[in-house]
């Protein structure tokens, strides 16, 4: 297990734990265990809670814009 520092690193790591090519997107716990078999930071829970958050915000913001149009 690697423990990552870097605060861009970590948000990277979360985005790639989080989008998978053939099933989309994880929700909070699938992404935290996935990036837990391989890395480990301070606040991973809450980091994540907050990047699923703001991914659901922009699927709500780009349904919207498809549908006003």
């Amino acid at each position: 297990m690697r423990y990552v520092q870097n605060r861009k690193e970590q948000m990277r790591v979360a985005q790639v734990c989080h989008v998978d090519v053939t099933s989309g997107h994880f929700g909070v716990a699938k992404t935290v265990a996935r990036i837990k078999e391989r890395f480990m930071w301070k606040g991973i829970l809450s980091d994540v809670k907050s990047m699923v958050r703001i991914y659901l915000l922009l699927l709500l913001i780009k349904a919207e814009g498809i549908n006003n149009h």
